[in-house]
């Protein structure tokens, strides 16, 4: 029987494979495969973003100094602006420099 992580350190960020509902797949299917995403399903990508990067074990990272935290909040805070795709693809490119891969 696998234990369940009880230290939120030990449970990472939500992935988009294991998502339930069936609204988020699509979404980040339609923008690997290179396509626009509408307003509506920027809002999902948003929506699922922000859990991931909002995971306490982004916080854990021991190789953390002030400034890659403060990019880190940065990068939390950003999300509100994703608003088209080029802030999608700034996000991304935000997040990746810091080593994080949410797709």
């Amino acid at each position: 029987m696998q234990k369940t992580p009880t230290d939120p350190l030990e449970k990472g960020p939500g992935y988009w494979l294991y998502e339930q509902s069936g609204v988020l797949k699509p979404v980040v299917e339609k923008y690997l495969n290179g396509n626009l995403l509408s307003q509506n399903e920027l809002g999902i990508m948003r929506a699922y973003l922000r859990q991931w990067v909002a995971s306490p074990v982004w916080d854990g990272n021991p190789h953390a100094d002030e400034e890659s935290r403060a990019e880190l909040n940065a990068l939390r805070g950003a999300i509100s602006k994703i608003t088209d795709q080029a802030h999608l693809e700034e996000w991304f490119q935000k997040g990746l420099d810091l080593g994080m891969v949410p797709l």
